[in-house]
């Protein structure tokens, strides 16, 4: 297992974090990724809580992330059909 840890240190440059720049990218990530995941973990129990059958609650998981597939593949399909345009 030291030997793991020697190979990610050496992997991992920590000291980026020094600079302010990147430790604002790296903040502005990890605020964005609990942004993306939040929904995830409570839509159900809100779901439930307004009286929702448990079932269709956790079926709520499903419709978000169908729409969130339909809504990226037709920005990057409605992309696609600028960029040919002359």
């Amino acid at each position: 297992m030291k030997s793991f840890w020697n190979v990610f240190l050496k992997m991992t440059n920590i000291h980026v974090l020094k600079d302010p720049k990147m430790l604002i990218i790296c903040l502005a990530n990890v605020c964005s990724m609990i942004g993306y995941y939040t929904p995830y973990l409570f839509t159900t129990k809100l779901a439930y809580q307004l009286g929702i059958s448990e079932y269709r609650a956790v079926f709520l998981i499903s419709v978000i992330d169908g729409q969130m597939f339909t809504d990226n593949g037709c920005a990057a399909k409605a992309m696609d059909t600028l960029e040919d345009r002359p």
